[in-house]
């Protein structure tokens, strides 16, 4: 996992970091495309949010995968902790 302090932060010191709002993949000659929708904030949710768009290579777009299930997994084991109902 990242070493979070090489992360964007907020003026008050805070993680800069909003919900995920959706997500889409599409194909390219040669690449992948990904588009990732957020809001940093209140107003932009309200807006709809925002987004950032990706081109990715076949190895990134595993990569990307394999590392976004760990992660899912590490949550999902943190979760099921002492007073955790199934």
């Amino acid at each position: 996992m990242a070493d979070l302090r090489e992360w964007e932060l907020r003026p008050d010191g805070n993680l800069l970091v909003g919900p995920v709002l959706g997500w889409d993949t599409a194909l390219a000659p040669m690449n992948g495309l990904l588009r990732v929708e957020y809001a940093h904030s209140e107003e932009e949710l309200k807006a709809g949010g925002k987004a950032v768009q990706f081109v990715l290579t076949a190895a990134q777009a595993r990569e990307l995968s394999v590392l976004l299930a760990r992660l899912a997994d590490a949550m999902d084991a943190e979760n099921q902790g002492p007073g955790t109902r199934q």
